[in-house]
């Protein structure tokens, strides 16, 4: 909300502003004065300025005026009291002149801007400006004591809280600097320099001069990532205590270093790869334009290891390229739901700002690709048609993580201890991939071949004979399965076969002889023969059927044995009594030997039942009165 008004008048005209709304909170201007056309310029006088911004109260304790031509800008005398601070300024600018006295105290650091949207200053410092210019001189200072300052990242409830000073001294086209920085923790800053400087009366302007040289110093210990929170790294974190001691020469468009920097305590966390670097520790040195890294070496925190080496061109017009080398022992480099992966190896990286590469050959100590129990359903993409669109309708791009991307190109070598686990199954496979693309879209082509593995369903262990996992040099999907097991029942043996997607295969079973799928199922999951079932069994049976067609999810039952890690949940019906129903529990003590619990609403039994092979089972039954039996039974199909 913002109004303003004025009365045009001969002379001076009146006029007087209000502003309310938000800006980092509530915002409320208010004021008076009146104007006058003068010289080709306007002639303000401001009687009133008063306001609530940042929480902080504001008010004018004099009258001040502002003369404005296209030849000069004049502001005299400004009394401002600000919260429980003050500020005073005179600015004079001739196109030949320049005067500035600025002088605050216990001023809030809330009311300097700062070029950066991502993060804010909050605290209270007190600053003193005198600077007077003529023709192409220049002399002046500037004394920043800050008291208190916090620096806050947008997005970070971290802050960052400093104290320290700086002094600068401008004297021709030279700009001496001087000052520290002292933060909690025993961190500290201390920096010094002499820099170009170019400056212009009106509209004032100073800057540094990039093309001509500088000279400076740093000496500094303190946190990374106090300083990282105030650079957008992207999908990465970095932490770390970090000493350093260089010195700057030539020119900040083409800088100069000379030093030694040191960094203990240090952790690197890649969330797209999910790649955890633990305990860094590293050691390097600035020569001219080169960043060198001679010693660097990190743990994964499982017993793997990665060392590495390095440089850095500091040159902003080659967009700083870089190189590093790592060689990698057992390294957890690779961690997500679905897959995680150790390897020994060397890879190269090298890019520069704009992207990077990965190269290298690396071999797969032991890797493990989950497949997920349950899938995320699938919505369908409905067409939607705007009839006379409103303009507000606008369609958002998907925008590129931030940070420089990481392109892949590895070889991978797989000896073996390469495991699919996940829906009953558990594989080792062999063999090379190749792998491109990047951590968001990884790309991977080659065969993994099956070393030796088996697959569970309902309690029965088929031992896998062959198979294969083929990944095709494409995004989605990026691997297909499959295998094939056999187990061997009573009187007929069980082929299994896994067949498409890595995170959704299809499964199907044949049998010798030849049996229909109920058949086989039945014998399957109960052991029995689909004739001696029981109504409720049947009704499982008819659902698993559903299931394995793909037209449904695993009934009620199977998701619960899962759950519970049981190898046989089962609803069963009274021999002597339909109506008696109970539950039976079972796992399989080892292979061929199960061992059931059934609870009924009056009763309850235990049972061992062994498979003797060639059809024949042993059963031995006892209930809660300590009433046994045993039994011997023998299918055959014809």
């Amino acid at each position: 909300q913002i109004s303003i008004n004025s009365v045009f008048e001969p002379g001076a005209s009146p006029f007087s502003f209000f502003a309310k709304g938000k800006w980092n909170g509530p915002l409320e201007v208010s004021g008076k004065g009146d104007w006058l056309k003068k010289g080709g310029g306007i002639l303000t006088n401001i009687e009133a300025f008063k306001g609530c911004v940042f929480q902080k109260d504001f008010c004018l304790s004099k009258p001040f005026s502002i003369d404005w031509t296209p030849d000069h800008f004049k502001m005299h005398n400004l009394y401002l009291d600000i919260g429980k601070g003050h500020l005073f300024s005179r600015i004079d600018l001739t196109r030949s002149t320049s005067l500035i006295k600025i002088k605050a105290d216990e001023f809030p650091l809330e009311f300097i801007p700062i070029p950066y949207r991502y993060f804010s200053l909050a605290g209270i410092g007190s600053f003193d400006v005198d600077l007077v210019s003529w023709d192409k001189n220049l002399e002046g200072s500037c004394n920043i004591a800050l008291k208190r300052a916090l620096f806050l990242s947008e997005g970070n409830t971290d802050t960052l809280t400093t104290k320290g000073s700086m002094q600068i001294h401008l004297s021709g086209n030279t700009a001496q600097v001087h000052g520290e920085l002292k933060a909690r923790g025993e961190q500290f800053a201390h920096f010094s320099g002499t820099f170009p400087i170019h400056y212009e009366h009106l509209p004032f302007k100073l800057q540094i001069d990039e093309k001509k040289p500088f000279s400076g110093a740093l000496v500094a210990e303190g946190k990374l990532q106090d300083l990282f929170n105030f650079i957008n790294i992207g999908h990465q974190r970095i932490e770390g205590w970090l000493t350093t001691n260089l010195y700057f020469s030539k020119t900040l468009a083409k800088p100069m270093l000379q030093g030694e920097f040191d960094l203990q305590d240090g952790l690197y966390e890649n969330y797209y790869s999910g790649t955890q670097l633990k305990e860094i520790s590293a050691k390097g040195y600035a020569n001219r334009q080169n960043v060198v890294i001679t010693d660097l070496y990190a743990v994964d925190g499982k017993g793997g290891n990665i060392s590495a080496n390095g440089n850095v061109l500091l040159n902003r017009l080659k967009k700083f390229p870089f190189t590093i080398t790592c060689e990698l022992n057992q390294f957890e480099a690779v961690t997500f739901d679905t897959i995680t992966g150790n390897f020994t190896g060397q890879v190269t990286i090298s890019g520069d700002k704009t992207g990077a590469i990965a190269k290298g050959k690396l071999k797969i100590d032991e890797a493990t690709f989950r497949i997920p129990d349950t899938l995320p359903t699938s919505l369908p993409d409905l067409p939607i048609t705007f009839v006379n669109p409103p303009e507000t309708i606008t369609r958002k791009k998907n925008l590129p993580p931030s940070g420089s991307p990481l392109k892949l190109d590895l070889d991978l070598d797989v000896p073996g201890k390469a495991y699919v686990e996940g829906r009953g199954l558990s594989a080792e496979l062999k063999g090379k991939l190749h792998i491109t693309g990047d951590f968001i879209d990884i790309v991977a082509k080659g065969n993994l071949q099956l070393v030796n593995g088996e697959y569970l369903f309902s309690g029965k262990v088929f031992d896998l004979t062959q198979g294969e996992v083929i990944f095709n040099d494409t995004p989605t999907p990026s691997a297909y399965i499959s295998l094939s097991g056999e187990c061997d029942l009573p009187d007929v043996n069980v082929t299994v076969m896994l067949r498409g997607p890595l995170s959704s295969p299809n499964l199907s079973f044949q049998s010798s002889p030849q049996l229909p799928t109920s058949s086989l199922l039945s014998q399957i999951l109960f052991n029995k023969d689909i004739s001696e079932i029981s109504a409720i069994q049947a009704l499982q049976l008819a659902q698993t059927v559903i299931s394995l067609s793909g037209n449904s999810a695993p009934d009620i039952l199977e998701k619960i044995r899962k759950t519970l890690g049981i190898d046989r949940l089962t609803i069963i019906t009274s021999e002597n009594d339909p109506g008696k129903i109970s539950l039976q529990i079972g796992k399989y003590l080892m292979r061929g030997v199960l061992l059931t619990l059934s609870q009924g609403a009056e009763s309850r039994n235990v049972s061992v039942e062994v498979d003797l092979k060639k059809g024949i089972r042993f059963q031995a039954e006892m209930n809660e009165d300590q009433q046994g039996k045993f039994s011997l039974k023998w299918h055959h199909h014809y």
